[in-house]
């Protein structure tokens, strides 16, 4: 469930920072971002990091497929939300939105955009899951996230094989809320 001040997260800066490892979490403490995905990596070793960034007033959000050493189930999620307190959960999976959604979890829908057909299944889970925001990947098809963008009630947010500060501004132009990437460098854009 998205409260007015994760929102507030979300349009305070645009890019998102993709994180894995304790040292990644360091480099966006010292950024400009507001929000961690963290997408892949071991949360016992990141666990310190994680209450770090909330100490530090950053919103922290799971990427249930690809975090390692936790559940992705019902337990798992719980588990994420009251023990390391995350405030939301990425997912490629219907049934781990819902469950996120059960705690009262900000969800976003990750859609991999490989040919139209799997853009229009994509949209049809979508709709299914109900999340607060849609994540198209890889990030750099313009076209696309203008398209979804007007398309669909959900805020849209572009990830993947981002490069450069233009095509940051190009995918915000084109109707994307927020950028996820890794390059660090964009974390100060």
């Amino acid at each position: 469930m998205i409260t007015t001040a994760i929102r507030k997260k979300f349009m305070e800066y645009p890019v998102i920072a993709a994180v894995r490892t304790p040292e990644d979490f360091e480099a966006a403490f010292h950024s400009k971002v507001k929000i961690i995905f963290m997408v892949g990596g071991d949360v016992f070793k990141c666990r310190k990091k994680i209450q770090e960034a909330k100490e530090q007033g950053m919103v922290v959000f799971f990427h249930m497929d690809l975090v390692e050493g936790i559940g992705k189930d019902a337990s798992g999620i719980h588990f994420a939300k009251e023990t390391l307190g995350i405030s939301g959960v990425q997912s490629t999976r219907v049934h781990i939105l819902k469950l996120a959604k059960q705690e009262k979890l900000v969800t976003v829908h990750r859609l991999f955009v490989t040919d139209f057909q799997a853009l229009q299944s994509g949209l049809k889970l979508v709709h299914t899951s109900n999340p607060d925001f849609v994540e198209l990947t890889p990030g750099i098809l313009h076209p696309i996230v203008k398209k979804v963008s007007k398309e669909i009630p959900y805020p849209v947010i572009s990830s993947g094989l981002i490069a450069g500060k233009d095509e940051v501004e190009k995918l915000l132009e084109e109707g994307a809320s927020n950028i996820v990437c890794s390059d660090q460098k964009l974390w100060f854009f």
